[in-house]
Order: structure tokens, then sequence, then C-alpha cells
């Protein structure tokens, strides 16, 4: 698969910056070179053909696939796109700036978070609805919308928070619908309002934090799967994503969690944009499109050992799995898993920017650790954030986990009596190696 390169007089071993990312470096904490972005020019040509003598990391892999290794440290680290990275952490901060009145419903569009009473140059008056309320058009993208308020259309609005309440506990949605005598149908349309709503309640609340003063914090990352029934018949294979979630161990609040789902674009729509760039052409951190899946990703990863719990292409270090019995989304795209995890913990970097220190404890999942360290370069250097990677052992009753944690929280107390001048989370480390020297 070729290069990048530029009217032959440059050759990119690595993909470029794009808008100020760049995560192609050594992640190593204890290294010299950490932090530190490699060479993006091949030195080919210049010096011995094929060398990488005077360079700070080795590019090494075969047409299929590459990583770096760190010359001084020997860490391999996997090529990543800096814009399919940049373009995660752009998805989610756009959510948080979800404008507040009427606009174009276009999310791709221009014009979206342009309000019709800020911005009204970019909209036509395009009429009335049945009710009389005004309508407009989109001259980007020739949308229209009503300036209708979100609940407007509603018959039995007094019924949302019914709903509302009856989904947080889990209720089915058959008798949700029984309860509250809507039908399935009007019960789904309510549950879409409520999420907008959601939305746009934590977007102006949590559009705040980075502007306080945090403190010190203590979050925890985990992973989740999750499965969705197939969409049709005709092809009875399952749809599993998986979701990233921190949330915060002092107040139990859930700061950030992202699904492994795209939902503005759809996975035939991108095959067709692959296709049609080239994308298939270049090695996959090179591709226009390299954040989402496509269908050669799908035969890729089915082309595995069900044994082999492996990356399905060479710029990701999280293993990825897809077997014959599941599908890609047909509605939404599916977001490759290391790229999720990078827009998830850059999101956090931008949330959490108002914290003095900051401790991750970390899912056991390959790749968040890396993730976290080049979210967070520059308080890793200043020796501001720790990492603990945590293992849990899922056979255990939940007696005997707790009785772990208690357990583990004594040894923690015993431990900062012992060293009082040291972080807690160094003392606690510290503690079990030297009282086991007397």
């Amino acid at each position: 698969m070729p290069e990048i390169s530029s009217e032959g007089a440059r050759r990119l071993r690595l993909p470029p910056p794009f808008e100020g990312v760049n995560v192609n470096f050594c992640k190593n904490p204890l290294c010299s070179n950490f932090g530190i972005p490699a060479e993006l020019e091949d030195g080919r040509g210049r010096k011995k053909r094929g060398s990488n003598e005077g360079s700070s990391y080795v590019v090494v892999g075969s047409l299929n696939g590459s990583s770096m290794r760190c010359s001084h440290c020997n860490t391999h680290t996997a090529v990543k796109s800096n814009r399919a990275v940049w373009e995660e952490v752009d998805r989610h901060l756009k959510a948080l700036s979800q404008p507040h009145g009427h606009h174009c419903p276009n999310e791709g569009c221009a014009s979206h978070h342009k309000l019709v009473d800020s911005h009204p140059e970019a909209y036509y008056r395009h009429g009335k609805t049945a009710g009389g309320v005004p309508r407009y058009r989109c001259k980007a993208c020739r949308a229209t919308f009503s300036a209708r308020t979100g609940h407007s259309r509603h018959r039995k609005s007094h019924e949302n928070r019914t709903v509302f309440q009856l989904l947080v506990s889990k209720v089915a949605i058959a008798k949700i619908a029984q309860i509250t005598g809507l039908s399935p149908t009007a019960v789904y349309d309510k549950i879409d309002f409520i999420f907008l709503q959601c939305r746009k309640f934590l977007a102006e609340r949590e559009r705040r934090l980075p502007e306080m003063d945090l403190g010190n914090m203590r979050t925890c990352t985990d992973m989740q799967d999750y499965m969705v029934n197939w969409p049709e018949k005709a092809m009875r294979k399952t749809i599993q994503f998986r979701a990233i979630a921190t949330s915060c161990l002092d107040t139990g609040y859930v700061i950030a969690c992202h699904p492994q789902v795209d939902t503005r674009f759809d996975t035939g729509e991108i095959q067709k944009k692959v296709a049609e760039c080239g994308d298939l052409e270049l090695k996959p951190a090179f591709r226009q499109y390299a954040r989402l899946w496509n269908y050669e990703d799908y035969a890729s990863a089915l082309s595995l050992s069900p044994d082999a719990f492996l990356p399905v292409r060479e710029d990701q270090e999280l293993p990825e799995h897809m077997t014959a019995d599941r599908q890609l989304p047909d509605q939404g795209a599916l977001i490759h898993i290391d790229y999720l995890a990078f827009g998830h913990f850059m999101f956090l970097r931008h949330l959490l920017r108002g914290a003095d220190r900051i401790h991750f404890s970390l899912d056991a999942d390959p790749g968040l650790a890396n993730a976290v360290f080049a979210s967070w370069t520059d308080k890793a250097k200043a020796r501001k954030i720790d990492v603990a990677v945590m293992t849990c052992d899922k056979a255990a009753t939940i007696d005997e986990k707790n009785a772990q944690v208690a357990k583990a929280n004594k040894l923690k107390e015993t431990a900062i009596d012992r060293y009082p001048k040291l972080h807690p989370f160094q003392a606690f480390l510290i503690f079990p190696r030297k009282s086991g020297r007397g």
C-alpha cells in the first residue's frame, strides 16, 4: 500500500498532524522520548536507502501494517491517523456546544450552529405550518424546519415525565405503553424527544466545566458491550458495539459516556465514500475515513482465527473482534475502538482542564492507558496524573469483591500512615514491597 507523497519530493512515513493533533509519539511516560512526535519524512534518498539512522523512531512493518519503535526505550506503538483522532474529539465537542434555538437540523451543514435569530441571512422564510408556525429553509443544504417548540406536537405531553421515569426504572417498552396508554410508536417518539432534551440539558451545564476549579479528581473508566437484535429477518446477525464511560469516584457523576456508533453516517454511505476517494489503496492510518469501519475491515476481521485476540488493523492496539454471526449496522457507522478511546480521553482533557491532579483507574483493556498518556502528556510530564490499570475476577461474587475492596482500603490507610510525606497513590504502591522486607 502506498504512502503519502507530494509531487514526489516528500515521502511521508507517518500521517501529518491535523488541526494541532499529533498522537504519533512514544507513550512510555518514563522515556525521554515521551511526548516528542516522530519525524514525518522518510529519509530514503538522502541517506542509505531504508535507513532510520539518526531518527528517534523506527517505523517498522509490512505493506499491510506498520508501527513505530522508540529508539530510546524500544516501546512499540501503532501508527494512527491524526485526522481520525481529531474527528472523534470534534464529534464530542459539537455535542457539547449543541445550539439552543431554531437552526438547521442537518448536523453536517455549515449552518447547523447558526441560529435563525442571530443569522437570518443563512435562511429563507418558507411559509407556515398548518398550525401557523413559521417554517424556514437553510440556504446551505436546503433542509426545511419549523420554529415550533419541542413538545408542540405532543398530544399527551404530561406523559413525558412518566415515560422518562419508567425508562430509568428499566421498564419494558410494551409495559410503558400499557401504563401510559400510548402506542409503541408514540413511546419511541417520546424517547427520541427525551434524548434530545437530555443532550441539551447536559450541554448547557457541562460546557461550564472547563472553567471550574476542580482540584484533585479520582476517576474510573470502564468499557461495556451492548448487543442489538438483527434489524431484519433476512439477515439474522446481531449488531454488537462497545461504549467507554468515565465517572468521578468521589461523587459518582458520569463525566462522559461514548458509544461506538456515529449516528451521523451510515455504513453504506461510508463504503461508497471509501471507494470513491481510493482509501482502500492506502494504509489504514493514511485513509480519509480511517475512523470508521467499512466492509473490507469487516472481511479482514472475519479472516482472523476465532481464537486470535488481535487488532483488525495495524493502526490499532486495542483488539476488535468480529464474528460471522455479527454484522455492521445499517443505521449509523461503527467507530474503530482505538479512535473511540483517543476521542474519549481528549474530550475529558477539555472538560477537566480545571483539575489540578487526576487519578485514572482504568479497565484492563489494552490501549486505554496509551490514550490517556496521548491526551494528558503535559500533566504526565508534570507528574500530575496517576494511571492504575485494574483487573477484576468477574467470576467472584459481590461479597467476595466487597471483601477485597475492604482489604485494599485497609492496606491503603496503613500505607498512608507509614509514608505521610508521599502522595497516597505512591505510598500505596510501594508499601507492599517495603513492608515485605520488614
